[in-house]
């Protein structure tokens, strides 16, 4: 099934971001097997927000294998994660 994600992490900074690799992830993406049709990230009033549409298996295999890894668990227990189901995807 198609997801949009969108995760809030409180606290969260430029440099916060770019110590856990977070300003890495594009090229990571890029070459990750599988991953979906877009990711975009950037700060938010109180932290930080992280959105990407894929299918709901590639987001849970890019969260265990690079995400989980990547961050502390202290920051991960943080995050709030909407996935929200997509009916229509158009890809120009």
């Amino acid at each position: 099934m198609a997801i949009l994600m969108q995760a809030g992490v409180p606290g969260m900074t430029d440099g916060l971001a770019a110590g856990i690799g977070t300003t890495e992830f594009p090229d990571r993406i890029r070459s990750f097997t599988g991953f979906g049709w877009f990711f975009c990230q950037g700060p938010v009033d109180g932290g930080w927000l992280i959105t990407e549409a894929n299918s709901e298996e590639e987001h849970a295999k890019w969260i265990e294998e690079v995400i989980l890894p990547s961050m502390a668990s202290e920051l991960m227990s943080t995050v709030a994660i909407t996935l929200t189901p997509l009916t229509q995807v158009e890809i120009s």
